[in-house]
């Protein structure tokens, strides 16, 4: 991996990371639903094994709170629409494979093990638990792209990526019994890294 004009040959690296997403629901759309993003958040550590030449695999294990809107259309009053917004808070930790592809922009994709904490609906200021009706554990195909600004030993990344469910969000159960829509999660997101390198320098390339 270069940073800036010296050779660093980390074999690990190591830092923090937060960012921002909006997420959404996708699929069956019963009645009068539409789903909108949602704005969430996430917090995590990060760490990098160098396996190869520019190419790194990463573990980035996180809290992450993210959700949906859901939005009704009234209908005797086509005017208003209601909406019900779903929280859900997870503990994530993506593998993510990392190849640089130039000094300071890479590209990345891996795959999201997101394990559900709670999801919970807010219909008309009242809260639901929707937490025995979801899949507990949510897996999403992640793909994007970064730079990396170095600072010495340490860098700054500025890293967008997008996620899409794989599984369901709804239960098998629960959809092919009418009781749930049937539809998957997706995401985009905006996610700042504080990076620390190891190893050693060994001059310019």
């Amino acid at each position: 991996m270069i940073l800036g004009g010296e050779a660093v040959q980390a074999q690990a690296r190591f830092g923090i990371f937060g960012g921002i997403d909006q997420s959404r629901l996708s699929g069956d759309l019963p009645g009068d639903l539409s789903y909108q993003f949602k704005t969430g958040y996430i917090a995590g550590v990060y760490f990098d094994f160098k396996i190869a030449a520019d190419v790194f695999l990463g573990i980035r294990p996180s809290y992450t709170q993210g959700g949906a809107n859901i939005s009704v259309t009234d209908t005797t009053n086509a005017d208003e629409v209601f909406l019900f917004p779903i929280v859900n808070k997870y503990l994530s930790i993506p593998v993510i494979f990392q190849v640089y592809v130039s000094r300071g922009f890479y590209a990345n994709s891996g795959i999201d093990f997101n394990y559900c904490l709670s999801s919970e609906a807010n219909v008309f200021n009242n809260s639901v638990d929707l937490t025995g009706k979801i899949n507990r554990l949510i897996y999403q195909a992640v793909f994007g792209f970064g730079f990396a600004i170095p600072i010495g030993r340490t860098a700054f990344n500025l890293e967008f990526s997008y996620a899409q469910g794989i599984n369901t969000f709804t239960k098998k159960e629960e959809f092919e019994a009418g009781q749930s829509p049937r539809v998957r999660s997706s995401r985009l997101r905006l996610t700042t890294f504080f990076v620390i390198s190891t190893g050693k320098r060994t001059g310019k390339e």
